[in-house]
């Protein structure tokens, strides 16, 4: 996690969004093992968000839908 964290800083265009695609599938993966890593992540992404790359923005907020996706298919298996 902290490779993809670091690559997501990377100066590199490329290195970044194959961190992020990385992540995406990370989170799917390894989601129990993510809240430890959400401050990180949020300052990751929260800076791809606002910033002028539009598809690193996408790639940021896809992130975090899918733990939002995770979040609400676990609470619908609670129930």
């Amino acid at each position: 996690m902290k490779l993809l964290l670091g690559a997501m800083n990377s100066n590199n265009r490329g290195v970044k969004i194959s961190a992020f695609q990385c992540l995406i599938e990370f989170v799917k993966i390894y989601y129990d093992y993510l809240k430890e890593f959400y401050v990180p992540v949020w300052e990751a992404t929260s800076t791809a968000i606002i910033g002028n790359d539009k598809e690193l923005a996408i790639l940021a907020i896809e992130v975090w839908n899918v733990i939002a996706n995770e979040d609400k298919e676990r609470a619908n298996n609670d129930v």
